[in-house]
């Protein structure tokens, strides 16, 4: 998940340098809705997913989906505000392997 946070705060970065008359990530991913789209998709792909659901079998989906959303919505330059857990906090003791992150990385660029 580490790579798909740099990613996503790269992406955040660039559109910072970019002019005023541009639309921001945030307003290219059409705002809140549109970063809702996309978990909504992403949720669906891991649930349908036999190589990584594991690793949600004890997850409480509606409060991940929240999260996940407000977390985006801030890397992108939108107006939240994200104070749930780091990252960090959140994955220690998954035991995520590389394959299975470059697999869910993959589920995100496809959502």
């Amino acid at each position: 998940m580490k790579s798909v946070g740099i990613f996503i705060v790269c992406v955040g970065l660039l559109c910072s340098c970019a002019s005023s008359t541009q639309l921001s990530l945030y307003q290219k991913l059409d705002g809140k809705a549109g970063i809702s789209r996309i978990v909504d998709s992403f949720i669906y792909q891991i649930g349908n997913d036999e190589q990584i659901i594991h690793y949600f079998e004890h997850s409480n989906i509606a409060y991940f989906r929240q999260g996940f959303i407000t977390h985006m919505c801030m890397l992108v330059e939108g107006p939240c505000t994200y104070d749930g857990d780091s990252m960090v906090a959140i994955h220690t003791g998954m035991h995520i392997t590389e394959k299975d992150f470059n697999h869910v990385v993959d589920l995100l660029i496809n959502a």
